[in-house]
């Protein structure tokens, strides 16, 4: 079939032109089973002479002689024979019956199907299909990825293909292949199949076969099956139809919500695409011809980089006018600049019906994980995006400025050169996709706000019968419109008014009803102080509503209106009595209360409500409101009865009153939440940590077993290292921005005695003091603060706050956990320090690898017996605990050799810290290991051989002296048996390393030979050739050595195990076929 489909193009080109490759009888030969076919099978009806087909060729006596020679152009010369010039005029002929019957070459297809269903190649298609597929099945990664790449061929010619129940079967298995190059292959195969089958995306069969198998992919181990699985979900989203969105909104969700997981993913380049894809799917364009004005505001923008240097000045005044305030959003509200922009983008009001509708199935692709803050982030990350577009410079003139500079010399030139550097010092850098965004995002908030009010007047007799399901939906539009203004308060600024009825509390309330009040609380926290001309009553009445509900309503609500009762206050009203009357009535409750108790001799408290609301407000109070940077001008209108509250000094009598509650006689949840509060006082004054009482108090949190103390302290450490480091970047953005901006010097920045200066080390300083302390809390059972230890650690590491080296064990040690999300992290940071110090980051890979095994003997509960050094993940593939670690040493030959040499060499008896389950842990690692090139295994065989040496050689001597003395009857001493013992432990090691080297050489296919004349520090072409292995991955069998568990006691069932070991040098190892075996039966 292939060969036809190939040669049909040839035969239209040789009708066209009149020349070919193949001989002209050949060609004349197949045109006329062409036609014949032609005629049997599309004109049954008609008469055989309407076509004469035979006729055509009866000057073609003979059809086998080559009569290339005598047809050259298709104009005969004059001194042709007559002959000739017949059979031309009948090619001629043929060529004008065939262009007229027809009509493109792909009328012949059919025809070259049939023709060729008579050929043995045609008829081998099914053998030779099963042969390809049963390669499927091979042992080498590198035919099952050629394989599937040959299907791929094969279905780019016929998509149906993969709709057979067997290649469907096969290929998902495929899909699930122990190798990431395999599992890379069978999804692009799928992927082929689904975006570029000539027939529409059938969702029906997707869903039956492949969509499931292909989407758990996205969480593969894989980092480009990953980014495969990415692409190809975001291909089948943008290549469906609108008449399919219905039909298949389901699908189209869970599209949505796997690629918005994936933007929190730890490997950067899988993060980005799925930022990228996401951005694609929700702020694609629309297919209503309405919305084309979206479209169309890209064009006009970029029209603007045309504009004329001859009247720059006032054309340039005018964009600046225009888009000063557009550029990034983030100087002012929403002016009368904006407004401009927004005028372009039409009103979603003014919009058809039908083209609501297509932003509403935007809208619900948006709400897949509407309360979730991903989405949120990913809003502002494609709002705020970097891609720019320089206006008001053309390329003449940069090309200009160019060649100008490099002519200083010349006068005229350089004052062109100075004209055109100061118009290209003053262009402008415009964020063309940002605009796209923020005008689809605009459309987006005005359909939501749209549906919030229908749904709140609907009437009709299901809203009444499910009020339950009316307000999931007006809490799903909340959340949504809580995420948008989280990224771009200015969306939702005009919409104040229109969300205020949301803001009075009910007084029975719902866990939905609190959802949705939360949600209007955060919304008027981010955005009331971008709206215009709001009315002063009613923000009052804000005022007084959120006071309110920091009164009445449970934690949640309160954590959630006290920042934006602050912030409405600190931007908008400037109503500091009110706040500072709040902390006024929490500090003298609890100071009474603790005075009253102090005096009674009695710190158990029956009603523990008051006091938390206490704590919650008068540590949020003082985080959020920041007192200390309030203008003169606004303190002159405090009341003196609060003045004394924002005096400098008296944080320390506040921050005591918090501290007394921390005593041992208080309740747990006292406690705790009292420090929870005394962390957002840290986080404002961060010198108070450094404080005496507050290092004792740190002391005994981590001495004592309270968890629940820990982590709250972690969670302070990690709240302050996040907040601190966020400053420091922002004062670092500020200084390059006002760079070369003339100011006056600082003289007491220069000295050193400004606040800022002495804050800088306090992080550094406190992370050095409890580092110690913030390490044990990682080697612990509780998942909490397991989380929470390593948070801090990840932050401490990243800032740079302590030595590395300190850490870098605990960070391999991490990379063995069972947590996955850790193990992934703490992956992702070993690679970050590699890249960072890569000069010394391995000096410490001997003390990293004894910390991975003290790992895990926390994690079994000192039971040395059940560790192991693989993980078997899906009770099929078995991974080293050590892999990630190996696969970072790996791209530096010395430190990998040095690091596979001093892994044998702990299995040496010799070595100090010899421990025989610590050698089995080593050499279980050194089976799994996923080795790349052949030094590597020639290695680990070279370093084992002399250790075995020295073991055997010491054991036969034993043997020998224990013969000749004769103890078989004798009792032994304890000392004796101890000795005994000790020969015990060394024979394990050595069967165990025997075991190791025979299972390197089957599974890698190494010949006894190259093992002889390897040469660690010779290095050859060879050294670095990749391996493949001849077998799945997987650990040996146990069989051929005695049992690892004995009676140290027994002294009989010692010595057969010495002389069992032995045995195994005497004789030959176990054959390849024995090892299969032995594999087999585990």
């Amino acid at each position: 079939m292939n060969w036809c489909n190939s040669l049909i193009p040839q035969l239209i080109s040789f009708l066209n032109d009149g020349r070919s490759n193949f001989h002209f009888s050949e060609i004349i030969r197949l045109c006329r089973k062409i036609l014949i076919e032609y005629c049997k099978y599309f004109t049954l009806s008609e008469k055989s002479s309407t076509i004469p087909v035979l006729d055509i060729f009866e000057y073609v006596d003979d059809e086998d002689a080559d009569i290339t020679s005598n047809i050259i152009e298709d104009v005969p010369k004059e001194n042709t024979e007559n002959d000739t010039s017949k059979k031309y005029d009948n090619i001629q002929v043929m060529k004008n019956i065939i262009k007229k019957q027809f009509n493109s070459p792909l009328d012949l297809i059919p025809i070259s199907i049939l023709l060729s269903s008579n050929e043995p190649i045609y008829q081998m298609y099914d053998v030779l299909f099963q042969r390809i597929v049963f390669l499927l099945d091979s042992v080498h990664v590198s035919v099952r990825s050629k394989v599937l790449r040959s299907i791929q061929i094969i279905v780019n010619v016929d998509c149906e293909v993969l709709m057979q129940p067997q290649i469907a079967s096969t290929v998902v298995h495929c899909i699930q292949d122990s190798s990431a190059v395999v599992r890379d292959a069978a999804i692009e195969l799928i992927g082929k199949y689904l975006i570029n089958s000539d027939s529409a995306l059938n969702f029906s069969e997707i869903t039956k076969q492949y969509y499931k198998v292909v989407t758990d992919r996205i969480l593969d181990i894989g980092i480009n099956v990953r980014k495969r699985v990415i692409k190809l979900l975001k291909d089948i989203y943008i290549n469906t139809k609108y008449e399919d969105y219905i039909s298949n909104k389901e699908m189209l969700k869970d599209i949505c919500r796997k690629i918005l997981k994936r933007t929190t993913d730890e490997e950067k380049s899988v993060k980005e695409l799925a930022l990228k894809s996401i951005q694609e799917i929700w702020f694609s364009s629309f297919f209503s011809p309405e919305l084309t004005a979206v479209e169309n505001l890209k064009n006009n923008l970029s029209s603007l980089s045309t504009l004329s240097t001859s009247n720059s000045n006032s054309s340039m005044v005018h964009i600046n006018s225009m888009i000063d305030g557009a550029n990034g959003f983030s100087k002012e509200t929403l002016d009368d600049k904006e407004e401009k922009i927004k005028d372009m983008i039409p009103s979603y009001t003014s919009l058809t019906t039908q083209t609501k509708n297509e932003i509403k199935y935007r809208v619900e692709m948006l709400s897949v994980m509407a309360d979730s803050d991903i989405t949120g982030n990913t809003i502002n990350k494609c709002i705020s995006s970097k891609y720019n577009l320089n206006i008001g410079v053309v390329d003449d003139e940069k090309q200009n400025t160019t060649t100008n500079n490099k002519n200083k010399s010349n006068t005229e030139n350089s004052n062109a050169a100075a004209k055109a550097a100061a118009l290209n010092e003053n262009k402008i850098k415009f964020p063309i996709p940002t605009l796209l965004v923020y005008g689809i995002s605009n459309l987006i908030v005005e359909c939501l706000v749209d549906q919030l009010i229908d749904l709140e007047g609907d009437d009709s007799p299901e809203a009444k019968k499910n009020p339950k399901a009316i307000n999931e939906k007006i809490n799903n539009c909340l959340n949504l419109l809580y995420q948008f203004s989280r990224a771009k308060p200015e969306l939702l600024a005009n919409h104040i008014v229109t969300l205020q009825p949301y803001f009075h509390p009910s007084s029975n309330q719902s866990a939905m009803d609190k959802n949705i009040l939360r949600s209007i609380i955060m919304i008027y926290k981010n955005s009331l102080r971008y709206a215009k001309n709001y009315d002063p009553n009613v923000l009052k009445q804000v005022e007084q509503d959120l006071e309110f509900m920091i009164h009445r309503q449970g934690t949640a609500i309160v954590q959630a209106a006290i920042p934006c009762l602050c912030t409405i206050i600190e931007n908008v009203t400037f109503n500091y009595n009110r706040t500072l009357n709040l902390l006024k009535c929490c500090l003298d409750f609890l100071k009474d209360k603790y005075d009253a108790m102090v005096k009674a001799k009695n710190f158990k408290i029956n009603q523990v409500a008051g006091y938390i609301r206490s704590f919650i407000i008068s540590g949020m109070v003082i985080r959020e409101s920041n007192f200390d940077k309030i203008p003169e001008k606004r303190k002159k209108n405090i009341s003196p009865q609060y003045k004394y509250l924002i005096e400098k000094d008296y944080i320390k009598t506040i921050y005591q009153i918090l501290m007394n509650y921390l005593n041992e006689g208080f309740s747990p949840i006292i406690r705790r939440c009292a420090l929870e509060n005394i962390g957002h006082i840290f986080i404002v004054y961060p010198r108070l940590m450094l404080n005496q009482t507050s290092i004792k108090l740190m002391n005994e949190i981590f001495k004592n077993n309270d968890i629940a103390l820990k982590i709250n302290l972690l969670n302070i450490y990690f709240d302050y290292l996040r907040i601190d480091h966020k400053d420091d970047k922002k004062e670092e953005e500020e200084e390059k921005a006002n760079k070369k901006e003339k100011k006056d010097i600082d003289v007491k920045l220069l000295v050193g005695i400004t606040d800022e200066i002495v804050d800088m080390g306090i992080s550094s300083a406190l992370m050095q003091q409890f580092l110690s302390e913030i390490l044990e809390c990682l080697f612990t059972n509780d998942i909490n603060l397991k989380t929470a230890s390593f948070d801090v650690l990840y932050v401490i590491l990243e800032q740079g706050l302590v030595h590395p080296l300190k850490c870098i064990p605990y960070v391999v040690a991490f990379e063995t956990c069972t947590e996955k999300n850790l193990r992934d992290r703490a992956i992702k940071l070993h690679k970050s320090l590699t890249e960072k110090h890569a000069s010394f980051i391995h000096s410490k890979n001997s003390i990293c690898v004894n910390k991975t095994y003290e790992y895990q003997l926390m994690l079994f509960n000192n039971d040395e017996k059940k560790i192991k050094g693989y993980r078997v993940y899906n009770k099929e593939y078995v991974e080293a605990l050590l892999t990630p670690m190996f696969n970072i040493i790996r791209d530096k030959r010395n430190k990998r050799n040095e690091f596979l040499t001093n892994l044998v060499k702990s299995c040496d008896q010799r070595e100090k810290t010899f421990n025989r389950y610590y050698s089995r842990y080593i050499i279980e690692n050194l089976a799994t290991l996923e080795y790349k090139t052949q030094e590597e295994i020639l290695l680990v065989i070279y370093r084992i051989q002399p250790i075995l040496a020295e073991q055997g050689q010491t054991l036969l001597e034993f043997i020998d002296q224990w013969d000749e003395k004769k103890k078989y009857y004798t009792v032994l001493s304890e000392k004796e048996l101890k000795q005994l013992d000790d020969y015990t432990k060394i024979a394990f090691t050595s069967g165990l390393l025997q075991l190791l080297r025979n299972h390197l050489k089957w599974l890698y296919g190494i010949t006894e030979l190259r093992c002889i004349n390897f040469k660690p520090n010779k290095v050859t072409k060879t050294s670095e050739k990749q391996v493949n292995r001849l077998y799945q991955l997987n650990m040996f069998s146990y069989s051929s050595i005695p049992p690892f568990e004995y009676d140290s006691k027994n002294q009989h069932q010692m010595i057969s195990i010495i002389k069992k070991i032995i045995s195994l040098y005497k004789h030959d190892l176990p054959s390849a076929n024995e090892f299969k075996e032995n594999d087999s039966a585990l």
